[in-house]
């Protein structure tokens, strides 16, 4: 365009010679100029979003970074519980919180980096599928959310998976690792408020209870709450 117009003003000022009038020539400069110029456009719109994309996925990375346990790959307590009141009414009805016993012999016979391997092949046993949830609370202490039918065996059928995963990864161990275990079913509906830290202190006492009567076992309660109307009839019956 630039080199057109100032080849027209050229010429009217007389000093090409003969008149240049360029109508056709400015007309295909402006047609190529909006077409470069949306290209351009374009271009920066592509880019932006690249940019964009880029951002938002190493953001995605970051925050599941955050929700995972950096040892085992499991979630860890915030990955689940801020969204467990979604997942409780997804059908994650049922909460398993699992504990190895004797832990702490591991790491003082073999050191933290046999403890290490051993708390991997315990999540690995864990096996979270569409239907199961795994977490790694801390330490040696594991929880699984569960929906769906026979919870109960699928989460015990996990906690007996514990000690032969952890025999078949783990070589040098003077004596077998076991696992306890604490469930509680929670059903929908209800009076009963159902949150991520009441269903933990409910397993969590269940736990303590397998623990005292000999470890490598499972204690499990299912939660059933009546609301007043249900009361109101039961005793006008």
């Amino acid at each position: 365009i630039m080199l057109v117009g100032a080849t027209r003003i050229l010429s009217m000022l007389g000093l090409t010679g003969p008149m240049v009038e360029l109508q056709l020539e400015q007309h295909v400069a402006l047609g190529l100029e909006v077409i470069i110029t949306t290209l351009g456009a374009a271009d920066r719109f592509v880019t932006i979003r690249r940019q964009r994309d880029r951002a938002w996925a190493q953001s995605r990375r970051f925050e599941e970074l955050a929700e995972r346990d950096a040892l085992t790959g499991l979630f860890n307590r915030r990955g689940v519980e801020e969204r467990f009141t979604g997942l409780h009414a997804d059908g994650f009805d049922t909460m398993a919180v699992i504990d190895l016993d004797n832990f702490k012999q591991v790491n003082d016979l073999h050191g933290h980096a046999k403890g290490d391997e051993v708390l991997r092949a315990a999540a690995l046993a864990l096996a979270p599928d569409e239907d199961t949830l795994a977490m790694r609370m801390g330490g040696e202490e594991f929880i699984l959310l569960l929906r769906g039918k026979d919870v109960l065996a699928r989460a015990e059928r996990r906690r007996q998976a514990i000690s032969l995963r952890i025999a078949a990864e783990v070589s040098g161990l003077e004596r077998g690792v076991t696992a306890s275990m604490g469930l509680v079913q929670h059903p929908p509906g209800g009076a009963l408020k159902c949150d991520f830290s009441a269903l933990y202190s409910h397993c969590d006492r269940l736990l303590y209870e397998a623990k005292r009567a000999g470890r490598n076992r499972t204690m499990s309660e299912k939660l059933q709450s009546f609301g007043p109307r249900f009361l109101r009839n039961k005793a006008v019956a």
